[in-house]
């Protein structure tokens, strides 16, 4: 940063300590950039902006502002880093957005000084942490400021490693990679590339039966706020704020650092295993059985899906059991899957870090991908019916995707009432929970309408039939919903509601409503729910 223009972080700490953690009345957003140190006058590209220009001149003036602060800190269209950072996103889709610029903060006060510079000149901001969101807009945005948090990547633990401070720049596998060097891991994403987003959205997890979702075991986040503060939040301290945070999204503030409960961990038993047609019925009756047994063996998960490729019908199961296993003698909860013949088993004990790698070598980088979520309560007619009616709708599609099972067990929402629950209005009541994850992969631009019309419909006709057999459940899960899913609204009129007091209390003008504005916000689809 440049002397002229930002005081140093000595004096901006002092001067954060200070600041309000939210709004004031009277609220001046050029004094907040004033108190994080940077001299609005003395920025050229901001000497003539006025309210009234266009969003193209107000990001180009924020732009300009950004990078007379931060140098090479921020990347402009044309620049090899800048085309290194846009390609890179995982999905195809998500690669084709040209930000006005792009932001790589290294502490949470360049992303208070981000947010500020976005409300003074009104252009729209967009955060990628480790960027699965397939959809555009979710973590990139078209002729906007995109903030890549890749250089804020910490993972340190504290000093009695009860608990690990990780950076939003992570991603999972590089996390559990590290940990395990201690025998300890967090309760995170099962994916190694997945990021630290994961957690705003729930974040089911191998470990979920016995600790509840990732968002059920954050000891704090550190938040930068609307107004630019940078707040500690806790169940005792802003618990509204905290609570908010455990599933709802980017909708309230953005965190810089994650602090997360520790487990031990050692080496656990995982792998994937491909079953012919055939074995449908009994693989769906294994899936039901271990849902329902989850109570007595929580060290137990899984992800059944059903796979469309090339015509061919295959199922795949991700098993996990938290400890090694001798196949010899498994658990009894591992049991009936493994007594179901199989065409290929790559099951063994391996590390956490090393199981994680294993999702992401099915999900590569460069595909166009789509997810659309729902939830049933837990039914093995309806499963078969849900994966006939797939193979039925998707079998001539230009499609390798699948539809894909988890469970959301009664231990595991029994766990997310912990320190004063989370926003997600899932009851233990309702479970056990059956969610399916309508998985699209294809390479042809032009049928993407086709493809998401089709799985649109799918989910309709889903829908009904789940009701009138009495199994349906409101719940979209914000991790696996695609653009056209009115997520938030899910979790109920209650939650809703409480969701739209905090989002009010701690930002009273909508910057993260407005002007970041991709993602699932508090009401309606990203793109709206009509294709």
């Amino acid at each position: 940063m440049k002397a002229s223009l930002v005081v140093s972080l000595g004096a901006f700490s002092a001067i954060a300590s200070a600041q309000d953690a939210f709004e004031a009345s009277d609220f001046n957003v050029v004094e907040a950039l004033a108190a994080n140190g940077v001299n609005v006058s003395a920025i050229p590209a901001l000497a003539a902006l006025s309210e009234k220009r266009a969003i193209s001149t107000g990001c180009t003036a924020a732009c300009g502002a950004l990078k007379t602060i931060f140098g090479n800190k921020l990347l402009t269209s044309g620049s090899p880093a800048y085309d290194a950072f846009t390609s890179g996103y995982w999905s195809i889709q998500a690669s084709l957005v040209d930000p006005a610029c792009v932001l790589k903060p290294s502490i949470a006060q360049d992303v208070s000084i981000l947010v500020l510079m976005s409300r003074l000149t009104q252009c729209p901001f967009a955060v990628k942490g480790g960027g699965h969101t397939a959809f555009p807009g979710a973590s990139n945005i078209q002729d906007g400021i995109t903030v890549n948090m890749e250089d804020m990547n910490e993972t340190t633990l504290s000093s009695d490693q009860k608990t690990a401070f990780i950076g939003p720049g992570n991603r999972w596998g590089a996390v559990y990679e590290k940990l395990g060097q201690h025998s300890l891991a967090v309760i995170g994403g099962r994916a190694s590339e997945v990021g630290l987003g994961l957690v705003l959205g729930g974040g089911i997890s191998h470990q979920s039966s016995i600790y509840g979702y990732a968002c059920d075991n954050v000891a704090s986040f550190e938040v930068v706020t609307a107004s630019g503060g940078i707040i500690t939040v806790t169940p005792t301290i802003y618990p509204d704020l905290y609570w908010a945070l455990r599933g709802g999204g980017n909708n309230f503030g953005i965190v810089t650092r994650f602090e997360l409960e520790t487990i031990s961990q050692g080496l656990m038993w995982g792998g994937l295993q491909i079953h012919p047609e055939a074995t449908y019925p009994l693989l769906i009756d294994a899936f039901a059985s271990m849902a329902e047994d989850a109570n007595k063996d929580p060290k137990s998960s899984q992800i059944l899906s059903f796979a469309l490729g090339a015509g061919q019908a295959a199922a795949q199961i991700q098993l996990e059991y938290l400890e090694p296993v001798n196949k010899l003698n498994p658990p009894t909860i591992l049991k009936k899957y493994l007594n179901i013949t199989s065409i290929h088993t790559d099951t063994m004990n391996r590390t956490l870090a090393n199981d994680t790698s294993l999702i992401t070598e099915q999900m590569p980088n460069g595909q166009r991908y789509a997810f659309w979520a729902s939830t049933f309560k837990l039914d093995r007619d309806l499963m078969n019916w849900l994966q006939e009616r797939h193979r039925q709708d998707f079998t001539a599609m230009p499609n390798r995707g699948s539809l894909t099972f988890q469970a959301f067990t009664v231990p595991a929402m029994q766990k997310m009432s912990k320190k004063g629950g989370n926003a997600l209005g899932l009851s233990p009541t309702d479970g056990p929970l059956m969610h399916s994850l309508l998985y699209l992969v294809w390479d042809d631009a032009s049928q993407d309408t086709k493809i998401q019309r089709a799985a649109q419909n799918f989910l309709s006709v889903a829908k009904a039939e789940a009701k009138r057999r009495g199994k349906y459940h409101d719940f979209i899960y914000l991790n696996y919903a695609g653009p056209y899913q009115n997520v938030i609204p899910s979790y109920g009129k209650e939650k809703l509601a409480r969701l739209k007091a905090v989002s009010k209390k701690y930002d009273p003008v909508g910057v993260f409503q407005k002007l970041q504005p991709g993602g699932f916000k508090l009401e309606g689809a990203p793109y709206g729910e009509k294709i």
